[in-house]
């Protein structure tokens, strides 16, 4: 959806029994060590959600406790 500040947002519900799942695909310039943050806004605390790349790496992302704002994860690094 549109974000009021610019861009776009996903909406995350997490009132389902299974995950929702988000699909997206990214170009890279060329291979080799990237850091991901997600810029997320959340009101529950000790949440994460699993990133999976290229189809075989699985990693856990943890989420700040925002409070309603907005605010990047820990950099994850990863190897594409």
């Amino acid at each position: 959806m549109e974000s009021i500040d610019g861009g776009m947002q996903v909406h995350y519900g997490l009132q389902r029994q299974r995950p929702e799942l988000l699909s997206y695909t990214v170009d890279i310039p060329k291979a080799g060590k990237y850091e991901f943050t997600a810029d997320v806004c959340t009101v529950t605390v000790d949440r994460q959600f699993l990133l999976r790349v290229n189809r075989r790496t699985l990693l856990d992302v943890d989420m700040p406790y925002t409070k309603t704002d907005w605010m990047d994860t820990k950099p994850v690094e990863l190897e594409l």
